[in-house]
């Protein structure tokens, strides 16, 4: 299994020539996304250990060979998947969520290899089914993602088959090499998250409507960061959300599931942000103090069930 370097020695580039640039064309990318099968790079720093992360956004070369710092993180190759079962208490449980927190929790973190979690519809249904607008959070190794009242309802709208394949995981650019050039240089060296919802039957659910999602991906990168939806359309779209730099994660709101990626934005730097995506490209807020509460609108179109559904 290849494993990483410490140390990256960039040889000299023509003077005004960008880093980031350098990076993206260069053989030292390309060797490094081939030979890439379970690690992502977190950064550029002055040393091999610790040290201060280079901020390279348009920083030019003046001609001379630099030697930067690679670090790297490891990551789960390939689907790992494991089913949920529901407790024999689950009403109860529902029931408690109705009565306090509004959230019912499908905990699926125990397993740190873990991709892909296994999940009744039937154990969706029920939750769906009280009378209460409950949000549904399914907590993950690499991320957790909690679908509003609207957004479960849509779910359950759309899935044909008994059980409903839920897949938060990291990837590398080998693994998603039909990406557009615009997308690759918004990625640089930081992960793909591919964020997937299918059936048992193989049907994706992609979109919910008014439902609205929210995911929450740890990040160890530097910060200030911001998520872009890398749309199938090769147009990356910075996304409306916060990220909290002392629990290292990053949270966003989505109705549409896909791939997304975080990038770090030197501060004082300017992001890179093209597309549209209705009033959600806006940048991510860094929180100092407190906790941010981000508002959205709450869409009340419970539906009822049609028996034996």
């Amino acid at each position: 299994m290849w494993h990483p370097p410490s140390t990256t020695a960039l040889a000299a580039a023509p003077s005004g020539t960008t880093f980031d640039l350098y990076i993206i064309t260069s053989n030292l990318w390309a060797n490094r996304d081939e030979r890439d099968t379970g690690f992502w790079q977190i950064g550029w720093f002055t040393a091999p250990e610790g040290g201060t992360l280079i901020d390279y956004e348009n920083r030019a070369f003046n001609g001379a060979g630099l030697t930067f710092y690679a670090q790297w993180e490891s990551y789960p190759k390939g689907t790992v998947t494991e089913e949920w079962i529901p407790p024999p208490n689950f009403e109860q449980v529902i029931e408690q969520a109705a009565a306090g927190s509004g959230v019912v929790t499908i905990n699926m973190a125990a397993n740190p290899a873990l991709t892909t979690a296994d999940i009744p519809i039937s154990a969706l249904l029920q939750i769906d089914s009280n009378e209460a607008d409950l949000k549904t959070s399914i907590v993950m190794p690499q991320g957790t993602m909690t679908l509003n009242p609207s957004a479960l309802a849509s779910l359950l709208d759309q899935v044909e088959g008994d059980m409903l394949e839920v897949t938060i995981q990291k990837m590398s650019l080998t693994d998603h090499a039909h990406l557009s050039d615009e997308q690759k240089a918004i990625v640089g060296s930081s992960p793909i998250i591919r964020i997937e919802i299918h059936d048992n039957l193989g049907n994706e659910i992609k979109d919910f409507g008014n439902g609205e999602i929210e995911i929450t991906l740890p990040w160890e990168g530097a910060f200030p960061a911001f998520i872009y939806w890398l749309r199938d359309d090769g147009i990356p779209v910075r996304m409306r959300g916060h990220y909290n730099a002392t629990s290292r994660l990053v949270t966003f709101i989505s109705t549409h599931l896909s791939l997304y990626t975080i990038r770090h934005v030197p501060s004082g730097g300017s992001a890179p942000q093209t597309g549209d995506y209705r009033s959600v490209a806006i940048p991510i807020i860094l929180i100092s103090l407190g906790t941010l509460v981000i508002m959205s609108w709450k869409f009340n179109d419970k539906r009822i069930k049609k028996a034996g559904k």
